[in-house]
Parts: structure tokens; C-alpha cells; sequence
């Protein structure tokens, strides 16, 4: 049976030598869990094993950091665990994990960013974000990411903000919108409330 024949630590990492050729790099925490030590025989598999188990924890420790400074999403995490060099059956075991534990939910993250960003985006914006950042089409779909009526007219006020109000300024405003991702018919309400309800003239 194979033998550890050296043990080379630092403050992170213990160097681990099997018939002093090396084989992995394991935590100190895993190397007193196990009780390994030089000369101590042990087989190629129950090393992989225990080699497994000490980047689970390692992975999962980063990513648990990563997550409690901002919320995340699945793949935002899985990118951030690839990113430091874990494979991605590891990093899908983590998320996992943390799913388990409720550190991660992508609903509950899709549902504060539309609340904090409702009074910037409209539900076009907002959906195609949420994809960038991995949310499921699923989840999406399921999401109710309504106008807010307000924030429009405000975020349309504050681009007439010294502009005559024309037609051709309505316009330019309501393309403003739209780039935001607020839908025709909510630019139009907004904007027939601030042109003095002027529902005849439409920008489409």
C-alpha cells in the first residue's frame, strides 16, 4: 500500500507526498481530522476521498463569504467558485449545498432586485438582466414586475427637466424610456399625464 512519505505545510496548505512522489494539497483542518502523518500507509482512493472532501469545504467556505457581502444568484456563485480554479461538478455540489442551507434562492434575490430596480428599469430592462445574472426564464415568468407609475413619470420629468414641451421632446423621452425597458403603453400614460393628458398624441 501506498505511504506518505512527506508532508510539506504552510500556513494554508499541507503538500501531501505519496512514495514521495506528491499527490494533493489538503487543509491542516483535514490533515488533524484524519490524524495523517508521515509513514502512515494509506490507499490512493481513500486519499482522493479525503482530497475531495477538504476542496468541498474549502469552496464552500469561499463561496459563503462571497454570498454574505451581497446577495447572489446560483450562477453568479458557481462563476465566482470556477473563476478560483474548482471544477464545475464542485462547484455545482456547493450550490447545492447552499440551497439546502437557504443561503441561496434565486426567487427571493430576483424579487429585491426588481423592488430595488423598479424605479429605474421598466419589466423589459429588468427581465433581461435577470437573465444575465442567471435567473431562470421560469422564475421570470412567474415574477409580477409591474410599472411603477411614479418612478416613470419621475424618471420622464427629469429628462424634460429645461425642455420645451413639444411633440418632438415627447418623443425623444419617450425613446429615453424605452431604452430603459418601460413598455409603449406605460410610456404613453406617463407621458399623456405630463403633456396635460394629451392622449391623442402618441410617440409609437
Amino acid at each position: 500500500m501506498p505511504t506518505i512519505t512527506s508532508l510539506g505545510k504552510n500556513k494554508k496548505k499541507v503538500a501531501v507526498y505519496l512514495d514521495n512522489n506528491f499527490f494533493c494539497f489538503l487543509t491542516p483542518f483535514t490533515i488533524f481530522k484524519y490524524k495523517l502523518a508521515e509513514n502512515q500507509e494509506i490507499s490512493q482512493e481513500k486519499l482522493k476521498e479525503i482530497q475531495i472532501e477538504s476542496e468541498f469545504n474549502i469552496a464552500f467556505d469561499l463561496a459563503l463569504n462571497y454570498i454574505t457581502k451581497y446577495q447572489k444568484t446560483e450562477k453568479e456563485t458557481k462563476d465566482y467558485l470556477f473563476s478560483k480554479g474548482f471544477v464545475p461538478e464542485l462547484c455545482d455540489k456547493v450550490v447545492e449545498r447552499l440551497k439546502e442551507y437557504h443561503y441561496l434562492d434565486d426567487v427571493s434575490f430576483a424579487q429585491s432586485y426588481i423592488s430595488m430596480n423598479q424605479n429605474k428599469y421598466g419589466k423589459n430592462k429588468i427581465k433581461l438582466l435577470l437573465k444575465q445574472k442567471g435567473i431562470d426564464e421560469e422564475i421570470i415568468k412567474n415574477l409580477d414586475i409591474s410599472a411603477d407609475q411614479e418612478a416613470l413619470v419621475a424618471l420622464a420629468l427629469r429628462y424634460l427637466r429645461n425642455k420645451e414641451r413639444t411633440f418632438e421632446n415627447r418623443q425623444k423621452c419617450a425613446r429615453h424610456l424605452f431604452s430603459k425597458g418601460f413598455l409603449y403603453e406605460d410610456i404613453n400614460k406617463a407621458l399623456n399625464q405630463i403633456f396635460k393628458g394629451d392622449t391623442d398624441e402618441s410617440w409609437e
